[in-house]
């Protein structure tokens, strides 16, 4: 997907707010974030949670199946696993 795709994809996405993950759904990714960093004892809780939210937007709303995203932020990899699961 070239980037003024996904950028025009995001834009569509940013103005429909009913697609927008639900505010449980935020709260329960950012607990589970939370309790994984409190078991591992160890990450960057601050990078990951400033990503969080876009990361599940996009991984729940705006990417399709086989689209690629390459985050180059990798101290932000808990936001990924999170937004994943």
């Amino acid at each position: 997907m070239a980037l003024w795709q996904l950028k025009h994809r995001l834009l569509s996405a940013a103005k429909e707010v009913s697609r927008l993950p639900s505010p449980q759904i935020i709260r329960a990714a950012r607990l589970r974030l939370l309790r994984m960093h409190y078991e591992a004892g160890v990450g960057h809780i601050g990078g990951n949670l400033s990503a969080l939210d876009i990361l599940l937007t996009l991984y729940h709303d705006v990417l399709k199946p086989d689209d690629r995203f390459v985050l180059s932020k990798g101290h932000a990899a808990g936001a990924i696993y999170v937004a994943l699961a």
